[in-house]
């Protein structure tokens, strides 16, 4: 019996022991960090908050926070209508080595921070409203070896920088409203076995990259709303220019091409109109000045579909000038043709009586 008792009391002793080494405490910093994206998140109305903002010593029993050697490792809050941004602070979880806030409502910029996130190897933000540029700070995670940042609202071009990340395996970039040529930096992600940029406004005229991207990716120039090109323009009649373009090869998914004009050079341009689909070569631009100079740009628009909820505009097209007409060629209506076909008649009649 007292050898029995003497196990109990092992035991009682071990259960007091263990959760001291669940809940060692983290860095006062991490435990910051972490308030800080409960407050930026409106975490009170997450769907599970279990144990958030509990005493000090208790941040590694909150819900999805993931500790090793008392330090935050893991941050896995996928799903967890989570909305508002992703607060800066969170780049001070230096152990940090995976970071999942996919499919929340999370909006506004990717902080700079997270580029001092150097031992993580997952970042999972796809499926927000995240905006803006994505940061070239990311290109200092060595460690990366999945970029997952697809559905969101992104926008500006690709950072070369994104070249430096030599673990990556995995780049999902698709569904923004990212644009321009892509850096051939990219082309040095050696471990890259799988990539998905389709549905920006992206391109590449570096035939390497274009190979390289193509066994990553492939079809990925299929969906891009790239400018069109072939631009031409012609003064037409009654004070009107014909504005014409190759179309561009994405045409499925409605949208069309955005025709501006300006008197000057680069601009600013003024916006006319935008043609009914992405099949059309050409728009009429009406009431131009009369001997006047003007230069056209032209952008492609693809309207929101399945597979991506963003308008998506090219980059502007190269720039075509053409002087309108000095006197406008009048317009004739129905009687007005009559009565000038009959004066024609008249004055042959004229003519032959002489």
């Amino acid at each position: 019996m007292g050898k029995f008792m003497r196990q109990c009391q092992f035991f009682a002793a071990l259960l007091l022991v263990l959760p001291s080494f669940a809940n060692a405490q983290i860095p006062l910093i991490e435990r910051e960090a972490l308030i800080a994206l409960y407050n930026s998140t409106d975490g009170d109305n997450w769907w599970n908050n279990t144990n958030w903002q509990g005493i000090e010593g208790t941040e590694c029993t909150w819900h999805h926070v993931h500790c090793y050697e008392g330090h935050v490792r893991n941050l896995i809050l996928q799903g967890n209508r989570m909305s508002g941004s992703i607060p800066p602070e969170l780049g001070n979880l230096a152990e940090l080595t995976r970071l999942f806030l996919n499919s929340n409502q999370l909006s506004g910029n990717i902080p700079p921070e997270l580029g001092n996130l150097s031992n993580l190897r997952e970042l999972w933000l796809f499926t927000n409203q995240l905006s803006g540029s994505i940061p070239p700070e990311l290109g200092n995670l060595t460690e990366l070896g999945v970029l997952y940042l697809h559905d969101n609202q992104l926008s500006g071009r690709i950072p070369p920088e994104l070249g430096s990340l030599s673990s990556l395996r995995l780049l999902w970039l698709h569904s923004n409203q990212l644009s321009g040529s892509i850096p051939p930096e990219l082309a040095n992600l050696t471990n890259l076995y799988d990539a998905n940029i389709g549905y920006n406004a992206l391109w590449t005229d570096d035939p390497a990259l274009q190979t390289f991207l193509d066994s990553k990716d492939p079809g990925w120039h299929e969906t891009q709303t790239i400018a069109p090109t072939g631009l031409a323009a012609v003064p037409a009649a009654n004070l009107s220019g014909l504005v014409s373009w190759t179309p561009i090869i994405y045409t499925p998914d409605s949208g069309g091409y955005r025709v501006s004009y300006a008197t000057t050079p680069g601009g600013p341009y003024t916006f006319f109109d935008m043609t009914n689909n992405k099949t059309d070569s050409g728009l009429v631009v009406h009431g131009l000045s009369p001997d006047t100079t003007y230069y056209f740009i032209v952008e492609s628009q693809t309207n929101p579909h399945d597979f991506n909820q963003n308008t998506v505009i090219s980059e502007p097209s190269a720039e075509v000038m053409v002087r309108s007409r000095s006197v406008p060629i009048p317009m004739l209506g129905t009687v007005g043709v009559i009565v000038f076909i009959s004066m024609l008649l008249l004055a042959g009649a004229w003519l032959l009586r002489r």
